[in-house]
């Protein structure tokens, strides 16, 4: 586990056919753009990767993981790590990713799934 001062480029979410990922680090904008995201209408930091079903998608978390891209880990409901870590048991997907949790009054945790 490292404690980090600012947070790394993360997936936030993974919900109904889209990737949401959260940039911090402006060398990460040209590859999601070759990915095929699109900004967010609101936040300029804020970009929208599509896909549709397991086979579109875990070449695409694929992706950003080899980018250096971070998921998202919460104790509750289906985070982007648990997501990665479900295609990874169906066989989609081969290694590790980087989780981040962000704590209630200091820095992001960051850490290595165990897979």
């Amino acid at each position: 586990m490292v404690l980090t001062p600012l947070p790394p480029t993360y997936v936030s979410q993974i919900l109904n056919g889209e990737i949401s990922v959260e940039v911090t680090s402006k060398k990460h904008i040209p590859l999601l753009l070759e990915l095929g995201a699109r900004r967010g209408w609101i936040l300029r930091n804020h970009f929208i990767l599509h896909y549709e079903g397991d086979a579109q998608l875990a070449p695409l978390l694929d992706a950003l993981r080899q980018m250096g891209v971070a998921f998202l880990s919460v104790p509750h409901g289906w985070p982007p790590s648990a997501i990665f870590d479900l295609l990874r048991e169906k066989g989609l997907l081969v290694g590790e990713c980087t989780r981040v949790t962000f704590t209630e009054n200091g820095p992001q945790v960051i850490s290595h799934s165990d897979q």
